[in-house]
């Protein structure tokens, strides 16, 4: 053995002697009977204590990798790429044979598409914010969730647990409940400091929303215990008109981004003439 595993070894020893004592609330000078049921017993929970900190650390660190992985994944997909891999997966659908209009399968359709409607606003949205130190700022002081939560700037970017702001940033977009339009659009036009296009039906696709919620949650059933009757030529309506919507927010991003990207030109131009 080692000496470094040695003094590890001893190391966790004295450790886990002190957690003892202090669990049994032994005094300094008594030394304590290590054979007694209580030390046992004490000495059980300091192993499952150990195990549940190792646990918790594992799990930490998973949750620190995904979400690294997502900022390095959004940054190399500009909301251009995302809205074009949710088209593809909208085309996917339709391409499902369902002439027997076989009931199970339309209600998956039908959830799958707003499922995808939800996701691509998503990962649009965070990619924006992840894309631009400007969208960020935006975000930190237009979002209330951000605006109204207290964190300190050490708490904000801390060396040890790597928590920048940008993490901060995604998880309070990622918990968003983007079902909820209304709330989706005006944190977009937060962001991009761009009203958001008024000719977007949002009504018509929060009923769409709706029905997705009594699919999940109620097996196609309203709350009175009806089914509700959708047909194939439903999913197709539904899907036309999320590709519709998803179109219109690819188009409105980027030309808030091209109009946000003329300006900072202009401004560097500006400053070049002024010397």
């Amino acid at each position: 053995m080692g000496r470094m595993k040695e003094l590890l070894i001893d190391q966790y020893q004295e450790s886990k002697e002190e957690w003892i004592r202090d669990w049994l609330g032994l005094e300094p000078d008594d030394t304590g009977d290590e054979h007694s049921a209580e030390w046992i017993e004490a000495e059980l929970e300091f192993e499952a204590n150990q195990d549940y900190l190792a646990d918790k650390a594992e799990y930490e660190y998973e949750i620190e990798l995904e979400q690294q992985q997502e900022i390095e994944w959004l940054k190399a997909n500009p909301h251009v790429d995302i809205f074009k891999s949710y088209s593809r997966s909208l085309e996917e659908i339709t391409k499902i044979d369902n002439g027997s209009n076989n009931r199970q399968l339309i209600l998956m359709q039908v959830a799958y598409t707003v499922t995808i409607m939800e996701s691509c606003l998503s990962e649009m949205l965070k990619s924006l914010v992840i894309s631009s130190s400007d969208y960020m700022r935006n975000a930190l002081c237009n979002i209330d969730e951000l605006k109204e939560r207290n964190f300190s700037l050490l708490s904000a970017y801390d060396l040890e647990s790597k928590l920048p702001i940008e993490k901060i940033v995604l998880d309070c977009l990622s918990e968003m409940l983007y079902h909820n339009l209304p709330k989706v659009m005006k944190v977009y036009a937060a962001i991009l400091n761009n009203r958001y296009p008024k000719d977007i039906d949002l009504s018509a696709l929060m009923k769409l929303a709706s029905l997705r919620h009594d699919i999940v949650h109620r097996d196609g059933k309203k709350k009175d215990g009806t089914r509700i009757i959708i047909t194939s030529d439903d999913v197709i309506k539904y899907i036309d008109m999320v590709r519709s919507f998803l179109s219109i927010m690819n188009i409105y991003i980027t030309s808030a981004v091209k109009i946000e990207q003329d300006k900072r030109i202009a401004n560097a131009a500006a400053k070049i003439e002024t010397f």
